[in-house]
């Protein structure tokens, strides 16, 4: 190598040597060697990621969620005010609403179109406003964890989905316990199959709420800040969930694919609605009207819709609130060393 690099250097005089050097067959050499002794096979390289992780934390991922989430139940068992508030508060609210709504399914004309559609409506504003208790969960163990996190005891991955996965039973129970008692108490319609989808949408939604109150959560740091941005954005959703408002100026038509009000109150409306049949005087066929014409007709909502669908929609929804918060989490309001 020496007596190459002499001989270029005789040849080319005061010519830059590290640029013939480089366009030289030896350098080519040397580079495929080097290349050579650093490639490493597959298991090599999955070796080194899991010494990486190792490094980082002190567990792997699955064992870090399996800690976090009996950590998270064992607090829920010894501290069962909580809960049991929460399922009192729910079971309380179907008692008043179905004793408001009782057995609309009696009533005719004018009086079972309002009661339904009014009963459908509380229904789906008590499952998201029925969230606002998580709101301040967040920031309430905000400390703990970023002083956790900032130890490496786990990643915000894993604490992010223990949080979710341990509150889920809970937040079915309370929906599944209030949409049974209100349903029906309200006397809507007894079939099997409608009364599942019913629960199905309404769970769904006690979702979507619970996952905004907590994007809002771990987008700020105060709970004051955080209740005024969760209560605008309720009133902005209920404004445009097209049971006060149907028919929307131009400038706001973009307002209600927004709201996921719209797609609980279509879907379980539609729901409902769909195979009975109003008369506003008992006993008169003849003036009867059926109740997909009805949702058309009163409501604005279009009977034809596939309900399947707006339950998909609202599970999207989900998804992105729960993608941000989890965005907001890795990025914002992060501990400083």
């Amino acid at each position: 190598d020496r007596q190459e690099l002499q001989r270029l250097a005789r040849e080319h005089g005061d010519v830059d040597l590290v640029e013939h050097f480089q366009e030289s067959a030896l350098s080519d050499q040397l580079a495929s060697s080097l290349n050579a002794d650093l490639s490493f096979t597959p298991e090599e390289t999955e070796r080194m990621e899991e010494m990486k992780s190792l490094a980082r934390y002190a567990s792997p991922m699955w064992w870090q969620l399996f800690v976090q989430i009996g950590r998270n139940l064992r607090n829920a068992v010894r501290n069962p005010a909580v809960i049991w508030i929460r399922l009192g508060q729910a079971c309380v609210m179907a008692l008043l609403m179905g004793s408001i709504f009782f057995q609309v399914n009696n009533a005719t004309g004018k009086t079972a179109l309002q009661g339904r559609a009014s009963a459908l409506f509380f229904i789906c504003t008590f499952q998201v406003l029925s969230a606002f208790p998580s709101l301040p969960m967040l920031l309430e163990e905000r400390g703990r964890f970023n002083r956790e996190r900032m130890a490496n005891m786990y990643s915000t991955l894993s604490y992010f989905s223990a949080s979710f996965l341990s509150q889920l039973p809970f937040l079915v129970l309370f929906s599944a316990c209030f949409g049974t008692i209100a349903y029906w108490m309200v006397g809507l319609q007894a079939d099997a199959g409608k009364f599942f989808f019913f629960l199905l949408a309404v769970t769904a939604l006690s979702l979507v709420g619970d996952a905004l109150c907590k994007m809002v959560g771990a987008l700020v740091s105060t709970f004051s800040i955080a209740n005024a941005i969760a209560s605008l954005i309720m009133t902005f959703f209920l404004l445009f969930s097209g049971f006060f408002v149907q028919e929307v100026p131009k400038m706001w038509i973009w307002a209600p694919y927004l709201s996921l009000f719209k797609y609980s109150f279509e879907a379980i409306m539609i729901n409902e609605f769909t195979g009975l049949t109003f008369c506003p005087i008992a006993n008169a066929p003849a003036q009867c009207i059926d109740g997909s014409a009805v949702l058309d007709e009163f409501f604005g909502i279009d009977p034809d819709q596939n309900i399947w669908l707006l339950v998909m929609i609202l599970v999207v929804i989900w998804i992105i609130f729960r993608g941000l918060t989890l965005v907001f989490l890795l990025f914002l309001n992060k501990e400083k060393r």
